[in-house]
């Protein structure tokens, strides 16, 4: 995904489900929104790359040694799909696959930016080194549950309301009518895969704000 053409959708996106998830009044139209909305976006262009090649991993497309966990554990068509061969899913259903699991990652990722303040993320995001923080995220993925116990509860479950929106009005019915998932088990299992990759997408910002963190002291 890139930030620079897709922000506002994936931005309208998080807006539509903070209006399903609770009222937000009048706030998208203030000026403190709009310095907000300025910061994310520069914020999520230094998380682009991370985030495409976490979802390259996902996909199957890209072997790299800090995501080899993550590959073996959550490579989406052959853990999921049973899709062990590229011609087993033809090149349009692989591409609407990716796009899911992009909009679902970057989404999280947005929503902890929006949702959470971290006083020393606006002077110091651009003087981070990514490629640190990408191998330490990707050292955590698969323990994204257990790291983001309390994460949830601490922002008045919001990441959670908008993830189960969101999953109800774009993953549920795309897992349904495109991939043909149905039984309440698989329908399980993909939720939790979504949940796993939307809060993981949260805690690539996390770790964002904690490598912030560490140039302020």
């Amino acid at each position: 995904m890139e930030f620079k053409t897709e922000f506002d959708t994936l931005e309208k996106i998080y807006q539509d489900m903070c209006h399903k998830a609770t009222n937000p009044k009048n706030f998208f139209f203030t000026s403190r929104y709009a310095h907000l909305r300025s910061m994310v976006k520069d914020v999520a262009l230094i998380g682009e790359t991370s985030l495409n090649n976490y979802v390259d991993v996902l996909m199957g497309e890209k072997d790299l040694p800090h995501f080899a966990q993550v590959k073996l554990y959550m490579c989406y068509p052959e853990r999921y799909l049973k899709a062990k061969k590229d011609e087993s899913l033809s090149p349009e259903k692989k591409k609407k696959i990716r796009h899911m699991l992009e909009q679902t990652v970057s989404l999280g990722f947005i929503v902890h930016l929006f949702l959470v303040a971290e006083p020393c993320r606006e002077k110091n995001f651009s003087r981070i080194e990514m490629q640190g923080v990408e191998k330490e995220w990707a050292s955590r993925i698969l323990r994204t549950d257990r790291v983001l116990r309390q994460y949830n509860i601490g922002v008045r479950k919001m990441p959670g309301k908008i993830f189960d929106a969101f999953y109800k009005e774009y993953i549920e019915p795309f897992i349904t009518r495109e991939l043909h998932i149905t039984g309440w088990l698989k329908k399980k299992r993909h939720y939790d895969f979504f949940h796993k990759l939307f809060f993981s997408g949260a805690l690539l910002g996390l770790e964002i704000d904690f490598a912030t963190r560490m140039l302020h002291d």
